[in-house]
């Protein structure tokens, strides 16, 4: 990762927009695959755009984690490394999630003749292939936000930013699709990894001002006798 603080706040923020709106945009998943499928049916753009911005979520989570690592230093570069191996692991099998949605979305919601999908549906959501890399998924991203968050408070950043970013996705699905906790959640979370990104740009400029400045006209002076 290029150690310029402007692209690395960049790629940070990116981050931070694209994880808010694949959040924000999910359609509802119903109680059952007919639930479900139906959801989709009503909801098909918001479904590819939930792909869509989750897809670049889990491409960006390597190069997030490249721009911040370089401000986490002393204590909180465990923590920061466990954070890092929970998110790439858990986005690699968000990928798994998120291909599968837009499958059934894309063939199944559409599909003439609907008691054969409504079956394989049914037989997707039983079938570990669905369960184990959801659960991967869900889990491996509320400990690395989490730990990240520790980490972030552990090197300085922030504490309310750390919070922030520690606590946001768990306030997103604590209320299910109850509008007040998913958008809350949403904004803690996306809004603390923005700052976390303007941060590096603060960090940069800061250490910009300290470094000395070569006197332009020293050169011109020798030091030597004539």
């Amino acid at each position: 990762m290029n150690k310029s603080p402007g692209l690395r706040s960049t790629v940070v923020i990116a981050f931070a927009l694209c994880l808010f709106l694949g959040m924000m945009l999910t359609p509802p998943s119903g109680d059952s695959p007919a639930e479900l499928l139906q959801s989709l049916r009503e909801h098909s753009a918001e479904a590819y755009w939930t792909g869509l911005f989750r897809f670049l979520t889990s491409l960006l989570v390597v190069p997030v984690l490249l721009a911040i690592a370089p401000s986490i230093r002393h204590r909180g570069s465990v923590p920061f490394r466990v954070a890092a191996v929970s998110l790439y692991v858990g986005s690699l099998c968000g990928v798994v999630v998120f291909t599968l949605m837009v499958m059934q979305n894309a063939v199944l919601a559409p599909m003439p003749n609907q008691e054969s999908a409504l079956a394989v549906a049914e037989a997707l959501e039983s079938s570990l292939l669905l369960l184990i890399p959801s659960i991967v998924y869900l889990v491996g991203l509320l400990i690395g936000f989490l730990l990240l968050g520790v980490s972030l408070w552990l090197a300085g950043i922030g504490r309310l930013v750390a919070t922030a970013v520690s606590i946001g996705l768990a306030v997103h699905i604590a209320g299910g699709d109850w509008i007040v906790t998913s958008l809350s959640g949403a904004l803690i979370l996306s809004g603390g990894i923005t700052m976390v990104g303007l941060r590096l740009v603060r960090g940069g400029d800061r250490r910009q001002r300290t470094q000395p400045v070569a006197d332009p006209v020293r050169h011109l002076v020798s030091d030597e006798p004539r």
